[in-house]
């Protein structure tokens, strides 16, 4: 049977305690109050692919579907709740357009992915070393020589060097996949 007031249901936040959103969404949902969750997952391909990377996609807030014929005074007291989003002593209510979409562009376990790739830095590109006697020190790519030689430009103590090192010490270049909302 559908509920008749589905339509008088708004959306609104909770802030939570540190590192306690999913221990929110669990007891927040034994009482029966919708919610969403969203994350993120960072995937990888291509070559030397790394793990994926989950995080919450707004850490340490947790939409909430309420009815406003509700107390709501369980909620702040709800464990991992730290309180409800309000301003001026009103709750926070966020467009139904905004939820809908993270909903529409999330997985059936409120997850968001987001596609990596990794490729070849380019001449220009600011890189890191990754391996070798300057490793931890940024510098510059001037050029490529050869198949897996490359010449970095580095300005260190007072002085510019340029040097020519294996291009497995700077690694690949990680493109991130813009996320739209």
């Amino acid at each position: 049977m559908e509920n008749t007031n589905q339509e008088k249901l708004f959306w609104a936040l909770v802030y939570t305690k540190a590192k306690e959103e999913l221990r929110a969404k669990v007891n927040l949902e034994r009482q029966e109050i919708e919610t969403f969750l969203p994350k993120i997952n960072i995937g990888s391909t291509g070559p030397n692919a790394k793990k994926v990377k989950a995080e919450y996609l707004f850490p340490r807030y947790l939409f909430l579907r309420l009815n406003p014929k509700e107390d709501w005074n369980r909620i702040n007291s709800t464990r991992g709740v730290n309180n409800l989003v309000s301003f001026g002593g009103k709750v926070a209510v966020v467009k139904d357009s905004i939820v809908n979409h993270l909903i529409k562009i999330s997985d059936k376990n409120q997850i968001i992915w987001q596609q990596t790739s990794l490729t070849k830095f380019s001449e220009g590109d600011s890189v890191s070393i990754k391996n070798g006697m300057l490793k931890g020190m940024n510098a510059i790519l001037v050029s490529r020589q050869g198949k897996d030689r490359v010449n970095l430009l580095l300005n260190a103590f007072k002085k510019s060097l340029i040097f020519n090192t294996n291009e497995s010490d700077i690694g690949m270049k990680m493109n991130v996949e813009e996320l739209k909302l």
